[in-house]
């Protein structure tokens, strides 16, 4: 959360103290700088003088219990508008939402580093901060001409989170989640339905999806569980359905850390392409180069 609040001498311990309410979202940081920006340039001689600039600062910490007291303080305190249609995104998701309806207010961040993303149609996953974040994307021709591009929710709180994957129908997310010092398990879950993820696997081994099948029952996952070295991963499939014994099967394609399923049950592999630098040493011929293989699992596969 970030908000907006007044340095000047003039304004500490009094009502001028903080300009605006919070305000949360991925692109919070960026949009309260905009506020900020346009709230100065618009202030007069005499304004400057008996209020002083505003600045955007997160509200963490020291802050956070200010804001706390100074609501208490000032019940009758008027913040400021922010510009028209800065924060619309947030409106209509506000206004969209069933009446009473209660919703976990999950940790936001207005500035982070994003990785690993999943798309599904307009439906955006990815990786921050540890958890997953979920996104619901405009179509392509009104994306550009939004005055606020969509901001992303957090829908996991636990962190150790990775590796996100949607089910071919775009109901399900499956990953790969780590809790404490635990090895990361298989996870999937729901992104709008509010409930916790559920844990596929037990294998006491890192395990990463990397393919659903096509009728999305059982996921392909990678797994080095039971081999002398890490890297030496294989391919295992695992059901999804909650009555089905949920011990990995070996798909017993040797050494193997991606895939994709296609039609009539073939599958794409690649082996060795968990590491990217391999290929882009120039000149590069050793055995650690990735590969792609083509073929059904218990055939002939072809390079």
């Amino acid at each position: 959360q970030w908000v907006l609040v007044r340095e000047s001498r003039a304004a500490a311990g009094s009502a001028l103290r903080f300009a605006s309410e919070p305000q949360s979202g991925a692109e919070c940081k960026l949009l309260m700088e905009q506020w900020r920006d346009t709230h100065n340039t618009s202030l007069t001689a005499g304004q400057m003088k008996k209020e002083g600039r505003v600045v955007a600062a997160p509200l963490t910490g020291s802050l956070a219990e200010e804001w706390a007291s100074f609501r208490t303080r000032f019940a009758d305190w008027t913040p400021l508008a922010p510009p028209d249609g800065m924060f619309h995104a947030a409106d209509v998701a506000a206004a969209a939402a069933p009446a009473g309806a209660t919703e976990p207010v999950l940790p936001q961040s207005g500035e982070c580093y994003v990785r690993q993303p999943a798309l599904h149609g307009n439906q955006l996953v990815f990786v921050c901060e540890g958890d997953l974040w979920y996104a619901a994307l405009p179509p392509p021709s009104e994306r550009m001409s939004l005055p606020v591009q969509p901001t992303a929710a957090r829908i996991t709180v636990d962190g150790g989170c990775a590796h996100p994957l949607f089910s071919p129908d775009g109901a399900l997310v499956a990953f790969s989640r780590s809790v404490g010092d635990a090895a990361a398990e298989l996870c999937v879950m729901a992104p709008l339905d509010g409930r916790p993820p559920r844990q596929l696997t037990h294998v006491g081994d890192a395990i990463a999806p990397v393919a659903w099948e096509e009728d999305g029952s059982h996921l392909i996952a990678r797994t080095a569980a039971g081999q002398p070295m890490a890297h030496m991963s294989s391919l295992v499939r695992v059901p999804v359905s909650t009555d089905a014994a949920r011990r990995p099967s070996p798909l017993g394609l040797g050494i193997a850390h991606h895939a994709a399923a296609l039609p009539g049950g073939a599958l794409l592999l690649g082996r060795q392409t968990v590491d990217p630098a391999h290929g882009q040493w120039k000149g590069y011929r050793g055995g650690c180069g990735g590969t792609l293989w083509h073929g059904l699992p218990g055939a002939a596969m072809s390079r």
